[in-house]
């Protein structure tokens, strides 16, 4: 037994030692990366410790059940809606989602839009107010505060938030929707997280690849750096298993063959949307006899 009254033997070695500081900084890092990202939480704790010294309840706890609830939509973006509902795809990055989603506007043009995301950032060189709508940081997080989004994510790089932030807002959905278009919602896994819990009604599609090699190999073919690569195939593994289990889509679609997947993309699409794809559809046999006609008459 030492002097100091600890066991030599149950004392920590150096390497010990960094190994746990080390975990400490992921975990810091962590918790500071999933605070940034959600700005509300700060206002709405600082809002509820103003509300508290400002009544002075007694009962905490009761006191907090009310002013939470009262802070929660009591209304469905649905009921007020117009137009068809929206329609979410994602999975992992390198899974061709946005490869089936581009033929897909292309095989029906002019019937799926997507809506303008708004973001924190400034536009860089070339953008304009038709790629996003740009907002200072404080309006995007009062924005956020006063349940505009339907989803939005904090960009991260190399662990540290940057603080700058993308989202879809219920506005811009609707703009698609009262164009009698389909709204198509390209997001990551927190975004669908975010939207199910908005009211907003959607379809949801999740895109899986066919096995994690030919994920690594999209990956690689994109010019994703090999050392970044080992890090998105991990998560890819994890949004997998979310997506085939407790994500609870209304489809999931194997994305192999490209030809094959989008045959059976479109299946499940038409599916859900024939009713406003075929009158497309109608829309050009009529365009195709008018322009006969006027042809005859000519």
């Amino acid at each position: 037994m030492s002097s100091s009254g600890l066991d030599p033997a149950s004392a920590l070695t150096f390497s010990e030692i960094s190994d746990l500081n080390a975990r400490k900084k992921a975990i810091k890092a962590n918790h500071a990366e999933y605070v940034s990202g959600h700005p509300e939480i700060k206002s709405m704790l600082n809002d509820f410790m103003s509300a508290c010294l400002l009544e002075k309840p007694q009962n905490i706890y009761n006191f907090a059940l009310t002013h939470f609830s009262d802070l929660a939509p009591h209304h469905s973006h649905s009921s007020t809606s117009t137009g068809p509902s929206p329609l979410l795809i994602t999975g992992p990055s390198g899974s061709g989602k946005s490869t089936l989603v581009d033929l897909l506007k292309k095989k029906y043009y002019g019937k799926f839009d997507t809506p303008l995301q708004t973001t924190s950032r400034m536009p860089r060189p070339g953008e304009d107010e038709d790629d996003y709508q740009f907002l200072p940081l404080s309006q995007v997080q009062q924005m956020i505060e006063d349940g505009k989004f339907c989803e939005y994510t904090s960009i991260v790089s190399d662990g540290v938030s940057e603080n700058v932030i993308y989202g879809t807002t219920f506005a811009s959905i609707q703009s698609v929707r009262s164009g009698m278009k389909i709204c198509i919602i390209l997001t990551d896994i927190e975004g669908y997280k975010k939207m199910k819990v908005s009211g907003l009604g959607f379809k949801s599609i999740f895109i899986k690849p066919p096995d994690l090699d030919a994920l690594e190999d999209r990956l690689l073919d994109k010019g994703v750096g090999e050392g970044e690569v080992p890090v998105l195939l991990e998560k890819a593994k994890e949004e997998i298993e979310y997506g085939e289990g407790e994500g609870g889509f209304d489809e999931v679609v194997e994305n192999g063959v490209l030809e094959e997947s989008f045959e059976a993309f479109g299946k499940v699409v038409e599916k859900w949307f024939g009713k406003v794809l075929e009158e497309e559809e109608e829309e050009e046999k009529e365009e195709i006899k008018e322009e006969k006609e006027n042809d005859k008459e000519d």
